[in-house]
């Protein structure tokens, strides 16, 4: 091969593998700005009254376990508090309705179910006009590491019971989020009177789609269910930004209703908890003279 096909070949490589590169989703910058939408995701405002369509978790300056909530650092829109104890019947995890817990009311909470597993009720403020706040269940499935919930969704009187579960995944949705991250998708399960009728393939015992992963439709799950949000920790070095979340196909319209978003946020910033506290507990067990201290 001569030198000048021996160049070709290079520049054809060098023109693949730049091929590559651009094929996967594009990846949010530490400031949270990308540089074009993700595929699936609504940019522009948020179709809730309260809630981001796309949000992240930032360390507070000078706090051990107080987080701001928000689409940019320099804009949050909750303060997150983080209480430990197994024993103790105060909710584990506070939100509050503005940047800083000392100013702002509280508006969810998410607290203990039993002893035992990582089950939690969460309660956020209830539908306009009704002044009872809204309880809800997080089952933890801790054989398949999912976590699924049945609550109320829709707008006015188009409210119905409907199932959802947050799968482990590192699929397109939640590499559009972070590419080099693992992370948390919420299928949509659909419908039913609160039973839990509504399972899905791998907990009934069906089959999956015939679909391998990388044919699939962006948004839909392996089953074939409509995936409505992603979350996932922040892979890239930062001082301040601990994990990103995103609404996605009917989650980020009004589908739902305000009391779901909210719902869900707090479902995502529990599971998010739960990870951070196995990974600092797998770190001290594993670690040399590591040890708990307690205040």
């Amino acid at each position: 091969m001569g030198k000048l096909e021996k160049e070709k070949e290079a520049l054809a490589e060098h023109a693949a593998a730049g091929q590559e590169d651009h094929d996967l989703p594009p990846e949010y910058c530490d400031d949270g700005t990308v540089d074009a939408p993700p595929p699936g995701y609504t940019p522009g405002p948020s179709p809730y009254r309260k809630v981001p369509v796309g949000w992240n978790v930032y360390y507070k300056a000078w706090s051990m376990r107080t987080y701001q909530v928000g689409p940019h650092a320099d804009q949050p829109v909750f303060s997150l508090e983080l209480h430990s104890g197994l024993l103790s019947s105060r909710p584990f995890l506070v939100l509050f309705d503005g940047p800083d817990k000392k100013q702002a009311p509280q508006i969810a909470t998410a607290k203990r179910d039993g002893l035992i597993k990582g089950h939690a009720l969460i309660t956020v403020p209830g539908r306009p006009g009704s002044v009872e706040p809204i309880t809800e269940r997080l089952t933890v499935h801790t054989t398949r590491m999912n976590f699924s919930f049945n609550v109320g969704a829709g707008t006015g009187k188009e409210t119905r019971r409907e199932d959802f579960e947050w799968r482990f995944s590192h699929g397109k949705e939640v590499r559009a989020l972070d590419r080099w991250a693992t992370g948390w998708k919420l299928v949509h399960l659909g419908g039913n009177d609160g039973t839990g009728s509504a399972l899905s393939n791998t907990e009934s015992g069906g089959s999956s789609s015939s679909n391998s992963r990388s044919q699939r439709p962006h948004g839909e799950s392996s089953d074939g269910r409509p995936i409505v949000a992603v979350f996932a920790d922040n892979s890239r070095v930062s001082r301040t930004k601990l994990a990103r979340f995103h609404f996605v196909g009917a989650g980020a319209t009004d589908e739902f209703g305000e009391e779901w978003a909210m719902y869900v946020t707090m479902t995502a910033l529990r599971i998010w908890e739960m990870m951070m506290n196995t990974t600092s507990a797998s770190w001290i067990s594993t670690t040399p003279g590591a040890a708990i201290t307690t205040s």
